[in-house]
């Protein structure tokens, strides 16, 4: 017997139904059909069912740099990203954070992105900046995109963080649902910038 969340419509000759994370595992599937005259097929099929993501779960990267320990968490070394170029970690202090370290490297570029493989489900994603180069506002703007929709719109880090070598922080919840969390950057003045980026589930 098929398990009570799923169902089979003959007439659409399709399963449908919507399980719960406990329903989590593979069942074995056998589809009989007759003509009603003696004659029949049978077909066998496994159907899986995943976990999905359990929230909290978390992904951290450290844009342009090695893994850093944090007050957040641990932040692994920059990984998954397309384009764009590494910025070797400095000593600058940077202001508005007890977690220098995450700021003081970036990945940045004219176009650049990062493409995170994640289980489908809804996120808190957490971008991290911080510009130490520019110590005036309007020197570098940049767009940013998740998930094919722009979040930020001549985003200004400097005009953000009210100084150079200062820590800003912006939060977004989107919906993955092709395995694949899309993170896109493009400049419109100078290079476009990020400093470290978190990936939490909701």
């Amino acid at each position: 017997a098929l398990p009570s969340w799923l169902s089979f419509s003959g007439a659409a000759r399709s399963f449908s139904g919507t399980p719960a994370a406990a329903d989590a595992g593979t069942l074995a599937v056998r589809v009989t059909a007759s003509d009603g005259k003696g004659g029949s097929a049978t077909d066998d099929f496994s159907l899986t069912v995943s976990g999905g993501t359990s929230s909290g779960e978390a992904y951290r990267y450290n844009a342009g740099g090695p893994q850093e320990t944090t007050s957040r968490g641990v932040f692994a070394a920059d990984a998954f990203a397309s384009g764009g170029s590494k910025k070797s970690p400095t000593t600058d202090a940077i202001a508005g954070t007890g977690d220098d370290a995450i700021y003081r490297s970036n990945r940045f570029g004219t176009a650049f992105s990062y493409n995170i493989p994640v289980k489908g489900g809804e996120y808190q994603v957490v971008l991290h900046f911080a510009d130490l180069y520019w110590t005036a506002a309007g020197k570098r703007v940049f767009d940013v995109s998740i998930e094919g929709s722009k979040v930020l719109s001549a985003y200004d880090i400097v005009a953000k963080a009210g100084a150079g070598k200062a820590a800003a922080v912006e939060s977004f919840t989107v919906n993955v649902t092709d395995g694949t969390l899309n993170i896109a950057f493009a400049r419109l003045v100078d290079n476009a910038l990020v400093s470290a980026i978190e990936v939490i589930s909701n």
